[in-house]
């Protein structure tokens, strides 16, 4: 450290195992690697690893000390950020897992409580409609829209628990799910040729696994529609060996051929749809990358690898 050169050894304000350094200079011992931390003049806390060996004269008799300080700092402070990175990503994926569980709780009660009450409501205002038909018009035509308003709640309550929690996950698993999905996009939006591409091992993965597939694919799939004038959106999902090792990758990819963008850093821009995907797939060990320029529409990957446990 250039602001430490010309400095003694013992006078070097060393913060941490303060008394054995003094005790390893005085009696010239040897230590290896030793970690210390001292307060530079300028006030900077450094982080150092401390090696000594005995200097021996003809006689084997001990003149002096060797003496080296290795300046680790910026590598504990890489350390340090590792540790912060992984820490959040298992927060974020703890924080999936339980908005995933609030959703199916959501989902569950709209279904079993709300779904019921409109049931019920609907049924009663039909029996109305049908005994008032010929003899009073005025509360047929009230009955009747009674029954369509409740018609309609009923979709839009329907359409809310899709979003929470898609139950056909639940019921027949993930392809037949994005297949559905895929279809009612194509429903809502005649103008985009969807297609959909499944290949590999897609039935045996977990709960998460599942969860994430499907959120990738529909905010890759909502940003298109929103934002990409496309005309064709591309999904692939499958399972592939990795190349360098014997385990599995999953993969997902979107495609779309509308205008692109220039792709700048996600933070920045401040998109929290791309930045969810890519914490779900980085918070499961996996790569997110997107791939666009203007003109040629946008690319969006995702590989994670799967680990025995992600397995059902």
């Amino acid at each position: 450290t250039p602001v430490l050169k010309g400095e003694a050894l013992a006078n070097l304000g060393f913060e941490q195992s303060h008394q054995q350094i003094a005790t390893i200079l005085e009696n010239c011992e040897t230590t290896e690697n030793m970690e210390t931390t001292l307060l530079r003049p300028d006030g900077e806390k450094v982080s150092l690893l401390m090696s000594t060996v005995p200097l021996f004269d003809k006689e084997q008799q001990v003149i002096g000390l060797i003496c080296t300080l290795r300046d680790i700092t910026e590598l504990k402070q890489a350390e340090a950020a590792r540790t912060q990175l992984r820490e959040t990503r298992l927060l974020t994926q703890h924080m999936d897992e339980v908005q995933e569980a609030e959703r199916r709780h959501l989902a569950r009660e709209l279904h079993d409580e709300l779904g019921q009450c409109l049931t019920a409501i609907k049924t009663d205002a039909v029996l109305i409609r049908n005994r008032t038909e010929q003899t009073e018009p005025r509360v047929f035509n009230s009955a009747q829209a009674i029954i369509d308003t409740a018609s309609h709640i009923y979709d839009v309550v329907h359409n809310m628990i899709t979003r929470l929690r898609p139950s056909p996950l639940d019921d027949l698993g993930l392809v037949p799910t994005l297949q559905q999905a895929i279809t009612s996009w194509q429903e809502r939006e005649p103008g985009i040729q969807f297609d959909i591409q499944v290949s590999g091992r897609l039935d045996n993965l977990n709960e998460m696994m599942n969860m994430t597939v499907f959120r990738v694919v529909q905010e890759a799939i909502t940003n298109a529609v929103r934002h990409a004038d496309a005309t064709q959106i591309h999904v692939l999902v499958k399972t592939q060996k990795s190349s360098d090792s014997e385990l599995e990758n999953l993969i997902i990819e979107i495609r779309d051929d509308g205008k692109g963008m220039v792709v700048k850093d996600l933070h920045s821009d401040v998109d929290f749809g791309l930045l969810g995907m890519r914490e779900r797939a980085q918070s499961l060990g996996g790569e997110f990358q997107l791939i666009s320029e203007p003109g040629h529409g946008v690319k969006i990957s995702v590989i994670i690898p799967l680990r025995t446990d992600r397995l059902l």
